[in-house]
């Protein structure tokens, strides 16, 4: 539920951005029903414009699954909006949850790779 909500309001918060907002711009965004298809088209330039917004370096991130740094979403929260940064019962924001999941999933996929060897 949380991972679909956090989607859902990242796709108009793309759309918003694009082009500085101009409404003709957001319109012919595509948008994707699906999150990894959404990252992947920002990704492989599939909409040019995508590359100009803020949030273009945190998209890459989350899409190539790597760790997102804290000076990295402060950055980004501070583009969000007040209900997107809602405190939930547990003392988290939604924007703290997303982030932690992301993170223990990316760090799952790089511990993965990694072998010790003892000899």
């Amino acid at each position: 539920y949380l991972s679909k909500y956090v989607f859902e309001d990242g796709v108009e918060f793309i759309k918003e951005s694009v082009m500085d907002g101009e409404m003709d711009d957001r319109k012919t965004l595509p948008v994707y029903p699906y999150r990894e298809q959404l990252l992947e088209a920002i990704n492989n330039h599939q909409d040019e414009r995508c590359s100009k917004l803020k949030i273009y370096p945190i998209l890459q991130k989350v899409y190539l699954e790597r760790i997102l740094r804290k000076p990295e979403i402060n950055a980004f929260s501070v583009e969000l909006k007040a209900h997107q940064k809602a405190l939930l019962p547990d003392n988290f924001t939604v924007l703290d949850r997303a982030m932690i999941e992301h993170n223990l999933l990316s760090a799952s996929k790089l511990y993965t790779n990694t072998r010790i060897r003892i000899q």
